[in-house]
């Protein structure tokens, strides 16, 4: 709940206070949206907190200033501010204003309502306000509907429609670099829901091509990347992912995880210090995996078991439930009888 959420900003907040690296640091000059995220994670780590870090990554409360890592911590952070605030409340977010999670939010709030928020690059600002309760259709998730997007566009006679997904354009990163791979990727019945808009996303299989990954594109890629990686198998020649040092410190080590996953499936791909080298080899062979207990190393383990010859076995599958809870019967189902 929201009350639970302050509550253990709350916490957090004392803690910060009692050590003088995290002060300094939610002191200091912004730094880059990668940057600050693995420096307040490693300044928690030595500070001993790194347990209430997991729980909520980069979330920092002091005074009426709340800063927050991750933009949807942000935008819970807005609507209790709202609702709960006696004084103005800003936000700020590492990531700038935009993502899904965000925008939707600061849309409902200003259109529907009630509240007294404005944006401004990386901060929202919240004054006191009445709200008024509202019905929202909160559109379908671009990172989890990813890994179909792959599946059809890899599969040798496939068309996948995934309904209803989120298409902000902050969002559609995992579309432009599919897209500049070659993949055969339409938008269907294109809407908006509570600011939002979303589309049927309809992937066709393709002919891919590598490429590189690197630079302004990561920020808008960097959930995505480990199913990209194995999009990058089944293209014809090299894809290069550099610049995503930030997949080191998710819910595992995105990249070493990505290329211990691929490389028993027969994938010719080289771990870097910040991202991938992928060798296209244009068909993967069942082995049995790990999902290093991060949601979407499972899942991209499970659709490339889906597209390779033979039985695949992921350990640590429900770790997929995070964020997906029903993902494998979704896969089943694609199986078929």
């Amino acid at each position: 709940s929201l009350d639970d959420v302050a509550d253990d900003l709350k916490s957090l907040g004392r803690m910060i206070e009692a050590s003088d690296d995290l002060r300094r640091l939610v002191r200091s000059p912004a730094l880059s949206r990668a940057d600050q995220g693995n420096a307040m994670t490693a300044v928690m780590e030595r500070a001993g907190i790194g347990d209430l870090v997991r729980r909520f990554v980069g979330v920092v409360a002091r005074n009426r200033r709340l800063f927050a890592v991750p933009a949807m911590i942000a935008a819970y952070l807005a609507l209790w501010a709202a609702h709960r605030g006696e004084e103005t409340a800003e936000v700020i977010s590492a990531r700038e204003l935009g993502d899904k999670q965000m925008s939707a939010l600061v849309a409902a709030l200003k259109k529907a309502m009630g509240a007294d928020v404005t944006t401004e690059g990386f901060g929202i600002t919240v004054r006191p306000s009445e709200l008024s309760a509202m019905d929202v259709r909160v559109p379908g998730d671009i990172s989890g509907a990813a890994f179909w997007l792959v599946a059809g566009c890899c599969h040798p006679n496939a068309r996948l429609t995934v309904e209803g997904i989120g298409i902000n354009p902050s969002r559609t990163g995992v579309l432009d670099v599919l897209r500049s791979m070659g993949a055969r990727i339409g938008i269907q019945n294109a809407r908006e829901d509570a600011g939002e808009p979303n589309a049927d996303l309809v992937a066709e299989s393709s002919s891919l091509r590598g490429t590189e990954i690197s630079g302004e594109i990561i920020p808008r890629v960097i959930d995505e990347l480990p199913v990209i990686a194995l999009a990058a198998c089944f293209a014809e020649g090299t894809t290069v992912i550099r610049d995503a040092g930030e997949l080191r410190v998710k819910e595992s080590d995105r990249i070493r995880a990505t290329v211990d996953g691929l490389s028993r499936l027969g994938a010719r791909i080289e771990e870097r210090p910040d991202g991938m080298v992928i060798e296209g080899v244009g068909q993967l062979t069942g082995a049995e995996c790990e999902s290093h207990g991060d949601h979407r190393i499972a899942m991209t383990m499970g659709i490339a078991g889906l597209l390779s010859q033979g039985v695949t076995t992921v350990g640590d599958a429900e770790a997929a439930s995070v964020s997906y809870p029903d993902f494998w019967d979704r896969v089943r189902t694609l199986q078929g009888p």
